[in-house]
């Protein structure tokens, strides 16, 4: 008999041609249509799905399904309520994929990050905190710098990541942050121009952890303002790959993640590899950073699907394993074998 499972999707994904993606909206729906094929696939589940918001209270309340927890676009489409849905699924005592609200507060604070990893000896962006009311800038400043707000998640009007190169191009950012947010603390981070890389582990502590191929990320913060992403394979020595996988598994373990997260790191002028930003809960849509990765790693849409949603599975049906050793790029950490070619674990 096939498992049950609900789809948790982004606020109306499937009903608007606003919604593109799984996780967020954007767009037409075809990414939406190219994730139920992908599920599809999947003999053994049955798959319903919901993307209406304002009904999930009863639409889940007699339900007792696990739930693969698409909608890392946040309650009703808005990132700063991400932690909203996996804390209205503990509430109604369903199990689910995906970090817990927990994970997801700690995560949208980006200074509560930067000070675990340094913590941990990780390698951080030197960066000033600017409380919400204060605008007036230190004398001494990192420079060059960019804006960002202290707590991911906002969702006022965007404001572009430029470089600042001096003082008074810096003050201006300010400005611009404290006109789009206000009443948002800010953070003036030191602005990497080297290389940028992300990294996405599959698996949980315990039971070890998938690393997929990392990619290279090109574009970001420019001088005009933020550049069209691409990606590439990333050209890694195994030194370095070691210890980016190293570091993601040690936060992933320290900040409460589940299932599946992204790792961002960008270099310095030195190419010192520093740590930018941990997202737990990453898009899982088909033109996704890490469908990207999975394609690399050979696996097929629908086969990255399977792993998401057994993981989630298995960390749910089964009591924690061993401890978990330390993976290398593309091999699982702890006991369990690598997925199957043509139908992943």
């Amino acid at each position: 008999m096939s498992r049950p499972v609900t789809v948790l999707l982004a606020h109306g994904a499937r009903r608007t041609r606003t919604g593109a993606d799984p996780g967020a909206v954007a767009g037409s729906t075809e990414p939406v249509r190219r994730l139920e094929r992908g599920l599809a696939e999947l003999d053994e589940y049955r798959f319903q799905y919901l993307d209406d918001h304002h009904a999930l209270v009863r639409e889940l309340a007699n339900r007792s399904d696990f739930v693969l927890n698409l909608a890392s676009a946040g309650y009703r489409n808005d990132r700063s309520r991400q932690l909203h849905i996996p804390a209205l699924l503990e509430l109604l005592g369903l199990p689910y994929s995906g970090p817990g609200p927990a994970c997801l507060a700690l995560c949208q604070d980006r200074s509560a990050v930067r000070a675990i990893a340094a913590a941990h000896g990780l390698p951080v962006p030197h960066e000033l905190f600017l409380q919400y009311d204060t605008d007036e800038l230190p004398e001494v400043v990192p420079l060059p710098a960019v804006v960002k707000l202290a707590r991911s998640g906002h969702s006022g009007r965007k404001v572009g990541a430029a470089v600042a190169r001096d003082k008074p191009a810096l003050e201006r950012r300010v400005a611009e942050f404290r006109r789009a947010a206000p009443g948002q603390d800010l953070l003036v981070q030191e602005a990497l121009e080297g290389t940028a890389y992300s990294l996405v582990l599959i698996g949980n502590p315990g039971a070890g952890f998938i690393v997929l191929p990392p990619l290279e990320v090109q574009g970001g913060p420019k001088t005009a303002g933020p550049g069209p992403r691409r990606y590439r394979p990333a050209e890694l020595d195994d030194g370095l790959r070691l210890r980016l996988v190293e570091r993601a598994t040690l936060l992933f373990e320290r900040l409460g993640c589940r299932d599946g997260a992204r790792f961002d790191f960008r270099a310095d002028e030195a190419a010192r590899v520093r740590l930018l930003k941990v997202v737990p809960a990453p898009a899982w849509h088909p033109d996704a950073r890490t469908t990207r990765m999975a394609e690399l790693r050979g696996w097929t849409y629908a086969e990255l699907l399977r792993v998401l949603l057994e993981t989630a599975l298995q960390r749910l049906d089964s009591a924690a394993g061993p401890p978990v050793s330390r993976p290398t790029e593309g091999t699982p950490a702890g006991p369990h074998p690598a997925p199957a070619p043509g139908r992943p674990r």
